[in-house]
């Protein structure tokens, strides 16, 4: 299958300001991995050096596109990796006997105890057999197995796993005595549908459900909870208004996690969930879907080191006047036009670029998205032109030196135009401030 390259070499500095970054100051790419199937493909999780995952057989996809639906179930499979994490292995199935007539999975692996945590249906529902059954109301419980004889075994469970609610999605902590899970367990501080929990082992016995409380938990849907680095809860929550699963992270600090923050970086328009990392750093995966496969696909992020290089002098005047410095760190609260202080950073560079170019003479250019009126957008883009060259000039450039000019939506550098649907990244692309020289 042809890779689909679905975002490639992204600067983050570009995207948004550091301190709400996941992944700060890092390059990175994102594409479609070749394990996905017609059908929904979720939960990737790192297992030793195998990435563990949920699908069906092939026979499964052939009876489900024929109409068929009984005793269909998600199954186990693992890919072997490399030392980075990039999938280097066949497809192989696991836990066939374990997970018989159940649907399996995501997992969790402590590399520390060597067990692993396991999601099993509890029942089945023929309604909902051929819709993703970790987002329908199919209830879970969650398994403990570890390896005897080079078999994977059942060792445990957890004491409140029960077919009246849910307990899911687990993520265990590298010491392996704390396990974080989804659930609508009753009578434990809930706060909507599905929150987060966490139990804590203690002389070999799982303790009551804690919740995680409101900083995490909404009235909605929390659920797919990963530790990352041991301080860093990553997961996914419905309680935006298109209700559909953005990913969201909270650092652990003293007992207590902070504000969760978007991560910005992969989410899309559409359900975004389950992202692992590997214990490199180099690579990651996660699950999302688009406009037009419904279907749960996994990805992979890579991140790139970036090269460093040492700065050159700017050229003074043997800069043909067609060159453009693009900046895309130049921010406006909603409908307005004033600058923020987090602009200034961008901002206080193009004055430096200014100083350095003495016999410049430049044209700042504000764009816009499609979303908006044309005349809107004229005006708008007009008045943030204008509001970021007077930032300019009384910071010592001449006003002779710089001129303001709003094209609204009039060049677009993407297909992103009225009537197309395009993510938030795509449109964001479209809105920039852009530096032309137009004399000397």
């Amino acid at each position: 299958m042809k890779k689909i390259i679905f975002l490639i070499l992204i600067v983050l500095p570009f995207l948004l300001s550091s301190q709400n970054s996941l992944f700060e100051n890092k390059i990175f790419k994102i594409e479609k991995t070749e394990l996905n199937t017609i059908n929904s493909d979720f939960g990737p999780a790192f297992v030793n050096n195998e990435l563990w995952y949920s699908a069906f057989t092939d026979q499964e996809i052939l009876d489900l596109s024929k109409g068929e639906s009984k005793n269909i179930y998600y199954n186990l499979y693992s890919s072997e990796l490399d030392s980075d994490g990039n999938i280097i292995g066949v497809k192989t199935n696991h836990l066939d006997s374990i997970s018989e007539n159940y649907h399996a999975g995501p997992v969790s692996y402590c590399e520390k105890t060597e067990e692993l945590f396991v999601t099993l249906s509890n029942f089945e529902d023929p309604d909902i057999r051929n819709t993703i059954y970790v987002k329908s109301d199919i209830r879970l419980k969650i398994i403990i197995l570890k390896k005897i004889d080079n078999v994977w075994t059942i060792t445990g469970s957890l004491p409140f796993n029960s077919a009246y609610y849910s307990v899911g999605h687990p993520s265990i902590s590298e010491t392996g005595d704390t396990l974080y899970f989804s659930s609508n367990i009753p009578g434990f501080g809930g706060f909507g549908e599905t929150d987060i929990y966490m139990s804590i082992r203690k002389d070999g016995e799982w303790g009551n459900p804690i919740n995680l409380g409101d900083e995490i938990n909404t009235i909605d849907d929390e659920m797919f909870p990963y530790l990352y680095k041991n301080n860093i809860l990553i997961f996914s929550s419905n309680s935006k208004p298109n209700n559909d699963l953005d990913m969201l992270y909270s650092h652990l600090k003293d007992g207590v996690f902070t504000d969760p923050q978007l991560v910005y970086e992969l989410n899309t328009e559409y359900d975004d969930f389950g992202l692992t990392m590997h214990k490199s750093d180099c690579v990651g995966y996660f699950n999302t879907n688009t406009k037009e496969d419904t279907n749960d696909d996994i990805y992979k992020v890579t991140f790139i080191k970036p090269e460093v290089k040492k700065p050159e002098p700017p050229i003074i005047v043997s800069i043909p006047k067609s060159i453009k410095y693009v900046y895309k760190n130049i921010f406006y609260d909603f409908d307005k036009w004033n600058i923020l202080q987090k602009s200034e950073t961008d901002l206080n560079n193009i004055i430096q670029l200014m100083v350095d170019n003495p016999t410049w003479v430049v044209e700042l250019g504000s764009h816009t998205d499609c979303r908006g009126s044309d005349l809107y957008n004229e005006i708008l883009s007009q008045k943030r032109s204008d509001s970021a060259v007077h930032y300019i000039v009384t910071h010592g450039i001449s006003k002779d030196r710089i001129t303001s000019q709003g094209y609204g939506e009039t060049q677009l550098v993407n297909k992103c135009d009225d009537g197309v649907r395009c993510t938030k990244e795509e449109h964001r692309k479209n809105r920039r401030t852009e530096i032309k020289i137009i004399g000397m």
